[in-house]
């Protein structure tokens, strides 16, 4: 019989500083790797949220080999998309359409990298008074005891993205905010902000996200200007247009959480906090910096 000193001690992978362990033999063949060696921008999984009108579906329609599925039918004044997008009539239509996209991925013949819901939160309503139909219900909060019914949404809502993710796509879903008034333990009222998805399944489509990113736009009053001639020289010259102004808006991605915290930015955290995003392109602007932060930590050239 064997005893406690009889047992070998377990196997130790030896390495220097900033050398990567090595691979065991067999386990390559498994899909082991090492090293630091995060997915490209085009695989990330992403959930952005933010007010209406603030950038969230102009973001996701400016990515190339997208699917846009559009719940919200709110694309069709975008400048410039780069993405396909599918506005959503019910849920056999969006069932039909992931089966399209699952069966291309099988076959190899896949158009594209990425799929698009906009909004998560008209989806699950969508979803939502599907699940009602089923099951002859008026609200889906009747159903079953103890939240039953939102749990049944939640699942169904889950396994579809899943089903995206072990396809090879990627997604990305877009998130109104909503304003919620609450009583403090002082007895006074404040408003509280919060994703429109509701709390469960908010926090499994982050678990599952590799970003969580807050849209917002900034505007402000700038005092427009007029070119003259100037009297004595004769150059152009910019001045004051009297009292008119302009409004100036700028649209923001930030990284931090709507309760302010530091969002999920998985793989990077020393990428930029915040940045400005243009109309056009804005993908290309997030895909710049993510691939600058990865470098930075490879230690590459950026």
């Amino acid at each position: 019989m064997s005893t406690e000193t009889d047992q070998k001690p377990n196997p130790k992978i030896e390495t220097k500083p900033n050398e990567l362990p090595k691979i065991p033999a067999g386990y390559a063949d498994l899909g082991a790797v090492a090293g630091y060696n995060p997915p490209p921008p085009e695989k990330l999984n992403m959930l952005v949220v933010g007010p209406s009108n603030e950038g969230k579906s102009t973001f996701i329609n400016s990515t190339p080999r997208t699917m846009v599925l559009d719940f919200e039918k709110g694309s069709d004044s975008i400048i410039d998309p780069k993405a396909i997008r599918i506005p959503i009539r019910d849920i056999a239509h969006y069932d039909k359409i992931l089966a399209k996209l699952i069966a291309d991925a099988k076959t190899g013949n896949r158009p594209f990298d990425r799929v698009a819901i906009d909004t998560g939160d008209e989806a699950a309503g969508m979803l939502s008074l599907w699940i009602a139909n089923e099951k002859d219900i008026e609200d889906i909060a009747e159903y079953g005891r103890e939240g039953h019914g939102w749990f049944l949404l939640r699942n169904r809502f889950m396994h579809r993205l899943r089903e995206l993710n072990n396809a090879g796509y990627a997604w990305t879903i877009a998130g109104h905010i909503v304003e919620e008034k609450i009583t403090d333990r002082k007895g006074k009222e404040r408003l509280r902000i919060k994703p429109a998805l509701f709390p469960s399944l908010y926090k499994s489509v982050l678990r599952l996200a590799s970003f969580e990113m807050t849209f917002y736009r900034l505007a402000k009053s700038q005092q427009r200007m007029k070119t003259i001639k100037h009297p004595t020289s004769g150059a152009n010259i910019e001045v004051p247009d009297g009292d008119n102004v302009d409004v100036v808006e700028t649209y923001y991605l930030d990284m931090r959480a709507l309760d302010g915290e530091p969002g999920k930015k998985r793989g990077v955290p020393n990428m930029a906090g915040r940045f400005e995003l243009p109309l056009v392109d804005g993908w290309q602007v997030f895909k710049d910096n993510y691939n600058r932060a990865v470098n930075e930590l490879k230690g590459e050239s950026v």
